[in-house]
C-alpha cells in the first residue's frame, strides 16, 4: 500500500533546540514520507539510502552520549540497535519481493520516531544544554 500524504510531518513538537540534530531529524522524516510514497522499484534505494542516514545519524548521538557519559545511554542506544535491526530486516524482506513490508515500516517508524525524539532525544539535548557541553568540540574537550 503506497502513502499518498506524508506519513509524518515535521513540525515545533519535534524541534529540540540542537540546530545538527534538528536537520538530521528533519531529513529523518523526509526519508520516511519518500519510503512510504515509493513506488515498488525504488524501495530498496530509499532504503539504503534510511539505512545509510539512520546509522550515521545514531553514530552522531551515541558519540555525543558516550562523551558525556550520558547516564541514560544505554537504553538510548538499545532502541538504536532495535531499529537499526529490524531496517535491515525489512530490507532483505523487501529485496526477496516482500515489498509490503516497507510500507509498513514506514509507518510504524513514523509512529517510533515521534515518540523517540520527543524523549530521548530531547533528554539528550536537555542533558547537553545544562553541562554546557560543547559536542562540536573534539573530545579532549569535553
Amino acid at each position: 500500500m503506497i502513502e499518498t500524504e506524508n506519513i509524518m510531518t515535521w513540525d515545533d513538537e519535534m524541534q529540540l533546540g540542537n540546530a545538527t540534530l534538528d536537520e538530521t531529524h528533519e531529513e529523518f522524516t523526509d526519508l520516511l514520507n519518500r519510503l512510504a510514497c515509493a513506488p515498488e522499484a525504488a524501495l530498496l534505494p530509499i532504503l539504503d539510502e534510511l539505512i545509510e542516514h539512520t546509522q550515521a545519524h545514531f553514530d552522531l548521538e551515541e558519540t555525543w552520549m558516550a562523551r558525556l557519559n550520558f547516564p541514560a545511554a544505554g537504553c538510548h542506544i538499545g532502541e538504536h540497535k532495535q531499529v537499526l535491526g529490524v531496517t535491515k530486516q525489512v530490507r532483505e524482506r523487501v529485496a526477496a519481493g516482500e515489498t509490503e513490508f516497507a510500507y509498513v515500516l514506514a509507518a510504524e517508524l513514523a509512529a517510533w520516531f515521534r515518540i523517540h525524539v520527543t524523549t530521548m532525544d530531547y533528554a539528550l539535548t536537555y542533558f547537553i544544554e545544562s553541562t554546557g557541553a560543547d559536542v562540536g568540540a573534539p573530545a579532549s574537550a569535553v
